[in-house]
């Protein structure tokens, strides 16, 4: 899209169009995050990073695991 949109001024843009795809990206993330189904099943954690895992938020506004 950068290259289409910005066509010959991109070496001189490079900045900004890095700018954008950063933050498209982090956008793309966050929103694939916070839309992802949750965990509903129980948790089967027997180790330290399993339990550090299931206690994680499942989403964004979610304030426990």
């Amino acid at each position: 899209y950068e290259v289409a949109h910005r066509g010959d001024r991109l070496k001189a843009e490079w900045d900004l169009a890095l700018s954008n795809i950063m933050q498209l990206s982090v956008a793309n993330a966050l929103t694939v995050w916070c839309m992802t189904p949750v965990r509903s099943f129980g948790s089967s954690a027997t180790n330290g990073f399993q339990k550090f895992l299931a206690s994680m938020p499942n989403n964004a506004f979610d304030r426990a695991g």
